[in-house]
């Protein structure tokens, strides 16, 4: 059964322009591997015939350029962080124009919640550098949060406290996007 439907799900994969499956081929390769598993003959019949629609689809995809395969991985990769950058960019936007500190926390929490459903669906290193980015800037958000908090409790003015975890933050934030949006710098032969 779970042969039966990694095979859908790779044929499907294959015909769509998803930039998270960049090689075809590679499932295929996997794709047979899980058909070679199977005991029962009736899975193993539809898996060995999903494996062929799939040798049918992987015929009829054209090889992509590597800047094709770059844009490709761009544009998903946008849509993929989408909500992410969105709430990053919301904390920013709110710490510019004096948010107060329950907004802050709540944005903070939210920036976390945006991420967290990435985690597991990493497909690339540049993602999982990123990944350690963004995390890097929820705790530098967090800590900020931490020393307006004890300012306040002080009496102190928050802002030579808590604007230089901001910087940090925004930082690595910046960093992150330019591990998913940005090329790669390619290196000399």
């Amino acid at each position: 059964m779970a042969a039966a439907m990694l095979a859908a799900s790779l044929v499907a994969a294959a015909q769509v322009d998803n930039a998270a499956n960049l090689q075809p081929r590679q499932d295929h390769e996997i794709l047979s591997e899980a058909c070679g598993m199977i005991k029962n003959a009736q899975k193993l019949a539809a898996c060995l015939d999903a494996l062929a629609r799939m040798e049918d689809v992987i015929a009829q995809v054209p090889e992509k350029t590597p800047a094709e395969q770059a844009a490709a991985r761009k544009r998903y990769l946008k849509k993929k962080y989408a909500a992410v950058t969105r709430a990053f960019e919301a904390i920013k936007s709110a710490t510019a124009n004096r948010v107060s500190f329950e907004k802050y926390v709540a944005l903070i929490d939210s920036a976390a919640n945006e991420l967290a459903p990435a985690r597991p669906r990493t497909a690339f290193e540049s993602e999982r550098q990123a990944l350690q980015s963004f995390d890097l800037a929820i705790e530098e958000y967090r800590q900020a949060a931490k020393n307006w908090e004890a300012a306040e409790k002080f009496g102190l003015p928050a802002s030579s406290f808590v604007v230089p975890k901001w910087r940090l933050a925004r930082d690595a934030v910046k960093q992150a996007e330019s591990l998913l949006f940005e090329p790669a710098p390619r290196s000399l032969p």
